[in-house]
């Protein structure tokens, strides 16, 4: 069984309060993209085995393996699985490549094994991996809230548009965005401001982690620049970063933002 695990981005991320469980309430909305991972399941003789090829994922941090052994608590049926994972999808970007591999791992777990899980089941199982695991379970624009599990569809349809992605050589991890936050009290609605035309998005739309960390890591700030010099009709970082991405009614050449690092062209789903 082959799955083709895609990554997200964020458009928009307003970050409200910290909860009394810990987490922060967001706001934001979450968009399916066609940057893929390459997941492959098989029935094994020899116990569970995992290769990962494209990145260095310890077994401790490895949200699939983590899948493999939550979902088994409740279903020992499932048998010994070898697993291969192909890793595209950089990682410390902002793009929840881990959690999309987790989400379709549980989906391709109960379809290799013919337990029928769907919707809601196995949104409770991927809330328990991560906060960005359920979104990949309907995979289509979200607006999260809450801790990053409430969702409720939003109807966007940005297929016309190109999307550029610009991936600096450092990572950003999400434990260090958040100790660079400073919480805004403000009160906004980001559900309001993406029903502005696309035109007024750049000065409508934040992400809240972007504004904290883009004095640490001023190459953010310059990626977006670089992308609005290229046409750009809309850009900013996604999630906790360090991916900064763009939209284009027309391809741009990617040469123009080789000097920042790796760049993907992509588009949404």
């Amino acid at each position: 069984m082959v799955i083709f695990s895609n990554a997200k981005i964020n458009i928009g991320l307003y970050v409200m309060d910290k909860r009394p469980d810990g987490y922060h309430n967001i706001e934001s909305l979450i968009v399916p993209i066609a940057l893929y991972d390459v997941l492959e399941l098989h029935h094994s003789t020899a116990g569970d085995r995992f290769k990962v090829w494209g990145m260095e994922l310890p077994d401790a941090d490895n949200l699939c393996i983590k899948a493999v052994d939550l979902l088994r608590e409740d279903y020992p049926q499932i048998g010994p699985v070898d697993s291969y994972l192909i890793k595209n999808i950089p990682s410390g970007a902002g793009l929840a490549g881990g959690s999309s591999n987790a989400s379709f791992m549980l989906q391709g777990l109960s379809d290799l094994f013919g337990l029928g899980l769907k919707g809601d089941t196995l949104k409770k199982y991927a809330s328990q991996l991560g906060s960005d695991c359920p979104f990949f379970i309907d995979n289509q624009p979200q607006l999260a809230r809450g801790r990053g599990v409430d969702l409720s569809p939003f109807p966007l349809d940005l297929k016309a548009y190109t999307l550029v992605l610009v991936k600096p050589e450092f990572a950003i991890s999400t434990r260090e965005a958040y100790q660079a936050l400073r919480l805004d009290q403000e009160s906004r609605s980001l559900e309001y401001d993406l029903k502005r035309p696309l035109e007024e998005w750049r000065e409508a739309i934040s992400n809240d982690f972007e504004i904290a960390l883009t004095p640490r890591f001023p190459k953010i700030g310059e990626i977006k620049q670089s992308l609005y010099d290229a046409g750009a009709l809309y850009a900013s970082m996604t999630g906790a970063g360090s991916v900064v991405y763009g939209l284009f009614e027309t391809p741009p050449e990617t040469s123009l933002f080789h000097e920042f690092g790796q760049v993907y062209l992509s588009r949404f789903l």
